[in-house]
């Protein structure tokens, strides 16, 4: 029987960090090991949800639906409200636990008050580790999971690229102005730019289709993915950022999960603009040292048996039912019944909001075409007006051309009346002389 392991994660719904980190453990633990992957989440929507679909990943928003199977070989959880909801409200318990974080300061990332017997704390960087430690969590307890990145981003590598910079892309789901005018200048000069995150190409970036480009600028994760690719990488977002890393400042970036805090200073755009023309030759220069350190630090297989070597799947660590059983069975029972009554809400808000902006897009829409309405019959009319102007002209020409002929004939008349007046005469003085 395969070894039965339940993830659970606060949403499943964005190509975003949290999402991500628990689809590429869902897939490992099913295509590689072999586990039977149950995910559960409060909400579970698309665009990821046909990923998940897609791999054949079972996925349950227990907010709508009833986790049946309630024993597990392992826990593996992230954002403590699902964490305290699975142990709590839906009876599961587990041989081994554990609980991982992706942030020091998100409040959904932070670490259990209640520790449940759990076996591992995850870290995503030195940052979150020492401010677990801070909260009391044994150093010995705690590994440094960092963002990890699957083998197909490391199989794209390509040793013989060549150095040029003629594509870009910029992974982001916060784009700030500073980039945004940066596009704009690498576009003038010839540099085509592709944008993937909200609002933009909002799909998952492959390692194929990451191959594609000579240049990434982002942060977070992508950061790990651009190395295992040999791609160069530019971080830098809303945050700010270090821009170019190398061996120098690289300890530092990756303390703080190369978000950008590192700096803690934005700068102008065409000071970017320069310093990436100034450092690209040097980055591509580094691309095999960052496809090597990725492949020792930042492998997913690699760390994910790390993971289970240190807790094993041998004894038994399950939750205690009857531990801080006044507590459980009261306090935090309750609090849960909020939470999950407010979550609802704010779905139904966000729902309602969504329902909305389409509705705004719909009248936005319906004003935009009858703005353009507008526009053209306003041009029309000019045009017809242009015409009857045109006309007007025309019949005034016509008048005075009737005018200038009429003219024209009265004089003739005149001559003709002065040529007979003056034939007459000749005619009859002719008469005479005979």
């Amino acid at each position: 029987m395969s070894p039965k392991i339940l993830l659970t994660t606060h949403h499943l719904k964005n190509f975003a960090g949290s999402e991500l980190v628990i689809f590429d453990l869902a897939k490992f633990f099913k295509d590689y090991l072999c586990y039977d992957v149950t995910v559960i989440s409060f909400l579970f929507d698309n665009p990821i949800k046909q990923k998940f679909i897609e791999n054949n990943i079972t996925v349950i928003n227990v907010l709508e639906g009833e986790l049946e199977n309630k024993e597990y070989d392992l826990l593996w959880s992230q954002h403590f409200p699902t964490f305290y909801y699975s142990i709590y409200k839906l009876g599961v318990k587990a041989d081994k636990i554990i609980y991982s974080s992706l942030s020091p300061f998100e409040p959904l990332e932070s670490i259990p008050l209640i520790p449940f017997n759990i076996n591992l704390y995850l870290a995503n960087s030195q940052e979150t580790r020492d401010a677990m430690m801070k909260q009391g969590i044994d150093s010995d307890k705690i590994f440094i999971f960092h963002n990890s990145v699957s083998g197909e981003y490391f199989n794209v590598f390509q040793k013989w690229k060549q150095c040029k910079l003629e594509k870009i892309c910029v992974v982001s789901n916060h784009i700030p102005k500073e980039i945004y005018d940066l596009v704009t200048t690498f576009e003038n000069n010839n540099v085509k730019v592709d944008l993937y995150g909200h609002g933009h190409n909002f799909t998952l970036l492959t390692a194929q289709k990451l191959a594609e480009y000579d240049l990434v600028i982002t942060i977070g994760r992508t950061i790990q993915m651009a190395m295992a690719a040999g791609i160069p990488f530019y971080c830098y977002d809303y945050f700010g950022g270090p821009g170019w890393i190398d061996e120098k400042n690289f300890s530092r970036a990756e303390y703080y999960n190369f978000s950008g805090r590192c700096t803690g200073k934005r700068r102008e755009s065409q000071e970017i603009y320069r310093d990436i023309l100034q450092g690209f030759e040097k980055a591509f220069n580094r691309r095999e040292y960052f496809y090597n350190l990725a492949s020792n630090k930042y492998l997913l297989d690699k760390n994910i048996f790390k993971v289970l070597e240190k807790i094993g799947l041998d004894s038994s660590s399950e939750v205690n039912s009857e531990e801080n059983s006044l507590i459980s069975n009261i306090t935090i029972n309750k609090y849960l019944d909020v939470y999950v009554r407010e979550l609802k809400k704010s779905y139904l808000y966000v729902e309602c909001v969504e329902e909305n902006k389409q509705l705004w897009k719909r009248v936005n829409h319906a004003e935009s075409m009858w703005r353009r309405l507008e526009r053209e019959v306003s041009l029309k009319q000019k045009e017809i007006e242009q015409l009857t102007n045109s006309v007007k002209t025309l019949e005034n020409m016509l008048v005075d051309y009737r005018k200038k002929i009429m003219s024209l004939q009265s004089e003739e008349s005149k001559i003709m009346s002065s040529i007979f007046y003056y034939l007459s005469r000749r005619f009859r003085k002719g008469e005479n002389k005979k």
